[in-house]
């Protein structure tokens, strides 16, 4: 089994009480991954768009002058590699792309801007849809797109910050705004999750039908590796007390709602609330993206966090599982470089249909 960067993963979890604060700018110090492991993105997780303090400018600066169109893309069933016209072009002919993103790379976000940029002249009926937006903050993206509200209100009413907003994302959502495209706010609100996991399902399923519609309850659990791998990395950050912090703030947001549920004392009760939202969040997204694409939008472009879509994840088992005539197109953004010159890494086969290895 691989495994993946256990630093990462605990910092990822960490914030899921703060989808839409401002953020730890150390959280994503994990990289180069070492060879046989890979970066992570959880889901809704918000970054400062940077590394390290010390590294930023440099990072940054670099990742700026680099074409992202120049970035070494490979076929992850052929290990052939693919230039940028046939990545576009295949996308293009897809009906829905998933592209797993390491949250805050200056790289990815390049290379965000660039590929939504040239797809859309491609794909007239291309659609965007976002991790970072949670279904109850559609409202404001589409009084934005409709030019009702300014972008300073937008990101009022939508909770945007630096930390939650990167430039990749802002570019796609820029492009769509200009060119008319619809944008899907995909995710389900951070409220409902930690409902999923202290409370379990059954409380979810009693809320009512205005509530449910932010929100969908799986009727399965994903099961194999990706829920091995999850449960895994997950008890061991939790015997290493990287949720306590944020459990206890995530506690007090949601006291000031009414909800009063006490986190779970014993590891396994908390790995097993912690898996029951991770597969509410794969069941919202896989939703908000397949109705949309079932009923002719071509492509649903959603940009997410790669734990859910490598290696065949959760997301990409709940969208073939809905909707399996549906031609999906998976991208995974590598924070790592090819260690074979254009090949593929071993460790990296079977990864996505295309691998982009940012470095």
């Amino acid at each position: 089994m691989i495994r993946r960067t256990i630093s990462l993963l605990v910092a990822a979890l960490s914030l899921a009480a703060c989808s839409n604060s401002t953020v730890n700018k150390d959280w994503h110090r994990s990289r180069p991954v070492a060879e046989g492991r890979r970066p992570i993105g959880l889901p809704g997780q918000p970054v400062e768009p940077g590394f390290r303090p010390g590294e930023r400018a440099g990072a940054t600066a670099a990742s700026a002058a680099r074409d992202p169109r120049s970035m070494v893309t490979i076929d992850g069933s052929s290990h052939a590699t693919m230039g940028w016209s046939e990545l576009i072009s295949r996308a293009a002919q897809s009906d829905i792309v998933l592209i797993g993103e390491v949250h805050g790379h200056p790289g990815a976000q390049a290379f965000l801007a660039a590929f939504w940029d040239d797809l859309t002249p491609q794909a007239g009926g291309a659609w965007l849809a976002l991790e970072f937006f949670d279904r109850d903050q559609q409202n404001a993206l589409d009084d934005y797109l409709a030019g009702v509200t300014t972008e300073d209100e937008f990101k009022k009413n939508a909770a945007r910050n630096n930390s939650n907003y990167p430039p990749g994302h802002r570019a796609m959502v820029e492009r769509a705004k200009a060119l008319g495209r619809p944008v899907i706010a995909a995710n389900s609100p951070r409220r409902y999750a930690r409902l999923a996991r202290t409370s379990g399902y059954d409380k979810l399923q009693a809320l009512g039908p205005e509530t449910q519609r932010l929100f969908v309850v799986p009727s399965t659990m994903t099961e194999g590796r990706y829920r091995t791998e999850f449960e895994n990395m997950m008890r061991d950050s939790l015997r290493q007390g990287a949720h306590d912090a944020a459990e206890k703030k995530e506690k007090a947001e949601a006291a000031k709602q009414g909800d009063t549920t006490p986190e779970p004392e014993d590891i396994e009760a908390k790995v097993q609330g912690y898996y029951r939202s991770q597969n509410l969040w794969d069941a919202t997204m896989a939703d908000s993206i397949t109705r949309p694409a079932l009923a002719g939008a071509r492509p649903v472009v959603l940009v997410v966090g790669q734990y859910h879509t490598d290696f065949n994840g959760g997301l990409v088992e709940r969208i073939r599982a809905a909707a399996p005539n549906l031609r999906v197109m998976t991208i995974s953004l590598a924070d790592e470089f090819a260690s074979q010159g254009n090949a593929l890494r071993p460790a990296d086969a079977g990864r996505a249909d295309a691998v982009i290895y940012l470095k």
